[in-house]
């Protein structure tokens, strides 16, 4: 589908895991120092995923996937625009 996969989780063996399930990058999120910054440098633009999906128990990665995902549309078409 032409999808661009980035997990986000902690640890070698997610890691590991994630790659057999087809993630082409991935943050761990225990050593990260950003994470939101980490998640759009593994964007072929930088400016982040389309889309997220989430399966976390707590409020925070809520949180940041909105800070890695949301940007207004005249910030992504003036970037897109600029190259």
């Amino acid at each position: 589908m032409g999808l661009d996969i980035i997990a986000i989780d902690g640890g070698a063996e997610k890691k590991e895991m994630t790659a057999k399930l087809g993630a082409s990058h991935y943050v761990d999120f225990m050593t990260s120092k950003n994470l939101v910054s980490d998640v759009k440098a593994a964007t072929s633009d930088g400016l982040g995923p389309h889309a997220v999906i989430l399966v976390a128990v707590n409020e925070k990665p809520f949180q940041q996937a909105a800070e890695v995902c949301l940007m207004p549309l005249s910030q992504r078409s003036t970037h897109m625009n600029s190259g």
